[in-house]
């Protein structure tokens, strides 16, 4: 039977052996080495992936620690910013569209004068001439940069005088803007604090020059510095003294152009 098989049906069946032969072949030489791969691929990935997750694990959970503490300091800061920085009034709603920053500028220095003039009258306290914005340093050309600067002087005078009539100085001089001082902070480029200073010659009691000091540390978000340059009894009349007191304020802005490295 298998004689008769084979004489009937060999061409077809050298054929199809001839086919499984190279199927074999093929299979031993290509796919079995490429499965053999994949496997070896697969279970070093497998490995990876375990050690990997191995790894993961405490860096989550130090992650989840750290940004807990990141959102802490970012409170932190904002109180502290909130308490002791300089910063720009929002008067907005006191502001019509379409003013000029001249106008705008001597609105605000009247709305100052206008605040203390009620308090220093009923003390007989002597105010002193209202400034311009000439005095202010203001140009045509000043830029946001300039006019946030002009604000933030006209922020320390109106502290500073609602101060001197609050502790009961019977005459201020006017107000000697200072150039502003610039400090770089070590490890932050792109950041500087920037310090404000006015300061004023003053006639009053010593007891008015103490009280200065009271009233800048005991207002709380009204922080602002404080330094009684000198005191002098002579020429002043009985029960006063001559004097000139500085106040300063700081705030932190991003550092302008170039970044610069940061001094000692």
């Amino acid at each position: 039977m298998f004689q008769r098989l084979w004489e009937e049906n060999k061409r077809f069946l050298m054929v199809t052996g001839g086919a499984l032969l190279v199927f074999l072949v093929a299979r031993s030489c290509v796919i079995g080495p490429y499965e053999a791969g994949a496997t070896e691929t697969v279970d070093e990935n497998s490995k990876l992936k375990s050690r990997l997750d191995r790894l993961a694990r405490p860096i989550e959970r130090r992650f989840n620690i750290e940004r807990s503490q990141l959102d802490e300091y970012l409170d932190i800061e904002r109180d502290l910013r909130q308490r002791f920085c300089l910063r720009v009034p929002d008067d907005a709603a006191l502001v019509k569209p379409g003013t000029a920053k001249e106008v705008l500028f001597t609105q605000k220095i009247d709305r100052i004068w206008g605040e203390v003039y009620p308090k220093a009258r009923l003390i007989n306290s002597k105010l002193p001439e209202k400034i311009s914005i000439r005095d202010l340093g203001m140009r045509p050309e000043d830029t946001e940069a300039d006019l946030k600067r002009h604000t933030l002087y006209l922020e320390i005078l109106r502290r500073a005088l609602n101060v001197l009539v609050d502790s009961g100085m019977h005459e201020i001089g006017s107000p000697h803007f200072q150039p502003e001082v610039e400090y770089f902070i070590r490890g932050n480029e792109r950041h500087r604090i920037v310090f404000r200073k006015i300061d004023f010659k003053v006639r009053g009691p010593y007891d008015s020059f103490v009280q200065v000091l009271r009233e800048c540390q005991k207002k709380s978000g009204a922080f602002i510095q404080a330094l009684v340059l000198d005191m002098d009894p002579r020429r002043a009349g009985p029960d006063a003294l001559n004097g000139r007191v500085e106040f300063g304020g700081f705030s932190i802005e991003e550092a302008p152009g170039e970044i610069v490295e940061a001094a000692p």
